[in-house]
Protein backbone atom coordinates (compact mmCIF):
# COMPACT_ATOMS: atom_id res chain seq x y z
CA UNK A 1 0.00 0.00 0.00
CA UNK A 2 1.66 3.30 -1.09
CA UNK A 3 2.05 6.06 1.44
CA UNK A 4 -0.43 8.92 1.18
CA UNK A 5 1.29 12.32 1.37
CA UNK A 6 -0.34 15.70 2.02
CA UNK A 7 1.65 18.60 0.56
CA UNK A 8 1.48 22.38 0.73
CA UNK A 9 3.71 24.93 -0.97
CA UNK A 10 4.43 28.15 0.93
CA UNK A 11 7.41 29.14 -1.24
CA UNK A 12 7.49 32.21 -3.49
CA UNK A 13 8.90 30.12 -6.35
CA UNK A 14 6.01 27.61 -6.35
CA UNK A 15 8.41 24.68 -6.60
CA UNK A 16 5.85 22.08 -5.55
CA UNK A 17 5.05 20.77 -9.04
CA UNK A 18 8.53 19.28 -9.42
CA UNK A 19 8.46 17.81 -5.91
CA UNK A 20 5.00 16.32 -6.40
CA UNK A 21 6.00 14.85 -9.76
CA UNK A 22 9.06 13.13 -8.29
CA UNK A 23 7.03 11.73 -5.39
CA UNK A 24 4.36 10.38 -7.73
CA UNK A 25 7.05 8.84 -9.95
CA UNK A 26 8.38 7.05 -6.86
CA UNK A 27 4.95 5.50 -6.26
CA UNK A 28 3.58 7.77 -3.52
CA UNK A 29 0.01 9.07 -3.57
CA UNK A 30 -0.02 12.85 -3.20
CA UNK A 31 -2.65 15.43 -2.34
CA UNK A 32 -1.78 19.09 -2.85
CA UNK A 33 -3.38 21.66 -0.55
CA UNK A 34 -3.68 25.13 -2.06
CA UNK A 35 -3.07 26.92 1.24
CA UNK A 36 -1.86 26.36 4.78
CA UNK A 37 -5.45 26.48 6.01
CA UNK A 38 -6.58 23.79 3.57
CA UNK A 39 -3.50 21.71 4.43
CA UNK A 40 -4.54 21.65 8.08
CA UNK A 41 -8.22 21.06 7.30
CA UNK A 42 -7.42 18.06 5.08
CA UNK A 43 -5.11 16.61 7.73
CA UNK A 44 -8.00 16.64 10.22
CA UNK A 45 -10.62 14.99 8.00
CA UNK A 46 -8.67 12.54 5.82
CA UNK A 47 -6.05 9.88 6.45
CA UNK A 48 -2.46 10.70 5.46
CA UNK A 49 0.74 8.88 6.33
CA UNK A 50 2.90 12.02 6.22
CA UNK A 51 2.68 15.76 5.66
CA UNK A 52 5.16 17.78 3.60
CA UNK A 53 5.58 21.54 3.71
CA UNK A 54 7.70 23.48 1.20
CA UNK A 55 8.68 26.84 2.58
CA UNK A 56 11.18 29.71 2.28
CA UNK A 57 10.83 30.67 5.93
CA UNK A 58 8.65 29.49 8.78
CA UNK A 59 5.39 31.50 8.95
CA UNK A 60 4.30 32.12 12.54
CA UNK A 61 0.96 30.41 11.98
CA UNK A 62 2.59 27.13 10.88
CA UNK A 63 3.53 26.00 14.39
CA UNK A 64 0.15 27.10 15.76
CA UNK A 65 -1.72 25.04 13.18
CA UNK A 66 0.50 22.01 13.69
CA UNK A 67 -0.17 22.16 17.42
CA UNK A 68 -3.91 22.11 16.66
CA UNK A 69 -3.41 18.91 14.65
CA UNK A 70 -1.45 17.33 17.52
CA UNK A 71 -4.03 18.42 20.09
CA UNK A 72 -6.74 16.80 17.96
CA UNK A 73 -4.91 13.49 18.38
CA UNK A 74 -3.26 13.24 14.96
CA UNK A 75 0.42 12.33 15.13
CA UNK A 76 1.15 12.66 11.39
CA UNK A 77 4.91 12.82 10.67
CA UNK A 78 5.93 16.17 9.16
CA UNK A 79 8.76 16.74 6.71
CA UNK A 80 9.80 20.30 5.89
CA UNK A 81 11.51 21.07 2.59
CA UNK A 82 13.30 24.39 3.11
CA UNK A 83 14.33 26.57 0.19
CA UNK A 84 16.32 28.66 2.63
CA UNK A 85 17.37 27.94 6.19
CA UNK A 86 14.50 27.18 8.56
CA UNK A 87 13.57 25.04 11.51
CA UNK A 88 10.13 23.80 12.56
CA UNK A 89 10.19 22.24 16.07
CA UNK A 90 7.22 19.97 15.27
CA UNK A 91 8.89 18.51 12.18
CA UNK A 92 10.27 14.97 12.12
CA UNK A 93 12.73 15.85 9.33
CA UNK A 94 14.12 18.92 7.56
CA UNK A 95 15.47 18.88 4.01
CA UNK A 96 17.26 21.87 2.50
CA UNK A 97 17.36 22.92 -1.14
CA UNK A 98 18.71 21.55 -3.41
CA UNK A 99 16.72 18.49 -2.34
CA UNK A 100 18.61 15.32 -1.62
CA UNK A 101 16.08 12.80 -2.91
CA UNK A 102 17.99 9.85 -1.50
CA UNK A 103 17.48 11.29 1.99
CA UNK A 104 13.81 12.11 1.34
CA UNK A 105 13.08 8.60 0.05
CA UNK A 106 15.00 7.09 2.98
CA UNK A 107 12.83 9.03 5.45
CA UNK A 108 9.61 8.04 3.69
CA UNK A 109 10.85 4.45 3.56
CA UNK A 110 11.37 4.49 7.32
CA UNK A 111 7.73 5.56 7.75
CA UNK A 112 6.66 2.50 5.78
CA UNK A 113 8.64 0.24 8.10
CA UNK A 114 7.19 1.92 11.18
CA UNK A 115 3.70 1.64 9.70
CA UNK A 116 4.05 -2.11 9.25
CA UNK A 117 5.75 -2.81 12.56
CA UNK A 118 3.71 -4.74 15.11
CA UNK A 119 3.97 -3.45 18.65
CA UNK A 120 5.09 -5.89 21.34
CA UNK A 121 2.21 -6.03 23.81
CA UNK A 122 1.62 -8.29 26.82
CA UNK A 123 -0.70 -11.26 26.31
CA UNK A 124 -3.38 -9.91 28.65
CA UNK A 125 -3.62 -6.65 26.66
CA UNK A 126 -3.81 -8.63 23.43
CA UNK A 127 -6.70 -10.65 24.89
CA UNK A 128 -8.51 -7.52 26.05
CA UNK A 129 -8.19 -6.06 22.57
CA UNK A 130 -9.63 -9.19 20.97
CA UNK A 131 -12.54 -9.08 23.40
CA UNK A 132 -13.15 -5.44 22.48
CA UNK A 133 -13.71 -6.42 18.84
CA UNK A 134 -17.09 -7.95 19.67
CA UNK A 135 -18.20 -4.68 21.23
CA UNK A 136 -16.86 -2.77 18.22
CA UNK A 137 -18.98 -4.96 15.93
CA UNK A 138 -22.07 -4.20 18.02
CA UNK A 139 -21.35 -0.46 17.96
CA UNK A 140 -20.86 -0.53 14.17
CA UNK A 141 -24.13 -2.35 13.59
CA UNK A 142 -26.09 -0.02 15.89
CA UNK A 143 -24.59 3.09 14.29
CA UNK A 144 -25.17 1.85 10.73
CA UNK A 145 -28.78 0.87 11.46
CA UNK A 146 -29.35 4.34 12.91
CA UNK A 147 -27.71 6.00 9.91
CA UNK A 148 -25.09 7.56 12.19
CA UNK A 149 -22.32 7.52 9.60
CA UNK A 150 -20.08 9.92 11.51
CA UNK A 151 -19.85 7.36 14.32
CA UNK A 152 -19.30 4.58 11.78
CA UNK A 153 -16.37 6.47 10.26
CA UNK A 154 -14.92 7.16 13.71
CA UNK A 155 -15.06 3.48 14.72
CA UNK A 156 -13.54 2.33 11.42
CA UNK A 157 -10.72 4.88 11.75
CA UNK A 158 -10.03 3.72 15.32
CA UNK A 159 -10.05 0.06 14.32
CA UNK A 160 -7.58 0.61 11.48
CA UNK A 161 -4.90 2.00 13.80
CA UNK A 162 -5.56 -0.21 16.83
CA UNK A 163 -5.76 -3.44 14.82
CA UNK A 164 -2.44 -2.68 13.13
CA UNK A 165 -0.78 -2.14 16.52
CA UNK A 166 -2.06 -5.50 17.79
CA UNK A 167 -1.05 -7.37 14.66
CA UNK A 168 -4.59 -7.84 13.34
CA UNK A 169 -3.65 -7.11 9.75
CA UNK A 170 -6.91 -8.30 8.15
CA UNK A 171 -9.06 -5.99 10.27
CA UNK A 172 -6.70 -3.06 9.73
CA UNK A 173 -6.67 -3.65 5.96
CA UNK A 174 -10.47 -3.93 5.75
CA UNK A 175 -10.89 -0.70 7.72
CA UNK A 176 -8.32 1.02 5.52
CA UNK A 177 -10.10 -0.11 2.35
CA UNK A 178 -13.36 1.33 3.65
CA UNK A 179 -11.69 4.67 4.35
CA UNK A 180 -10.23 4.77 0.85
CA UNK A 181 -13.63 3.92 -0.63
CA UNK A 182 -15.37 6.71 1.26
CA UNK A 183 -12.65 9.36 0.94
CA UNK A 184 -10.99 8.85 -2.44
CA UNK A 185 -14.03 7.72 -4.42
CA UNK A 186 -16.34 10.08 -2.53
CA UNK A 187 -18.80 7.26 -1.84
CA UNK A 188 -20.97 7.69 1.29
CA UNK A 189 -20.89 4.83 3.82
CA UNK A 190 -23.46 2.07 3.38
CA UNK A 191 -24.40 -0.80 5.66
CA UNK A 192 -23.56 -3.47 3.07
CA UNK A 193 -20.00 -2.16 2.79
CA UNK A 194 -19.39 -3.10 6.43
CA UNK A 195 -20.19 -6.80 6.02
CA UNK A 196 -16.62 -8.08 5.56
CA UNK A 197 -15.31 -5.99 8.45
CA UNK A 198 -18.14 -7.13 10.74
CA UNK A 199 -17.44 -10.79 9.92
CA UNK A 200 -13.74 -10.32 10.75
CA UNK A 201 -14.56 -8.52 14.01
CA UNK A 202 -16.96 -11.23 15.15
CA UNK A 203 -14.59 -14.03 14.14
CA UNK A 204 -11.55 -12.61 15.94
CA UNK A 205 -13.57 -11.38 18.92
CA UNK A 206 -15.31 -14.70 19.48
Amino acid sequence: MPLKLLITDLTQENSCSDVESKLQSAGYKTTLASSLTQWVELALVQHFDAMLCLTDAVPPELSDNLQLIRQAGYDIPLGVLCVGSCHVPEAAEHFQSPWNWADIHAWLGSLTRIKLQKLAVPGDLQQLFLQSLTQAAIELEVASQAGDWQTVKHIVHRLKGNAACFGEGEISALAHELQLLWEEQNIPPQAKQLSSLLVALKTRGA
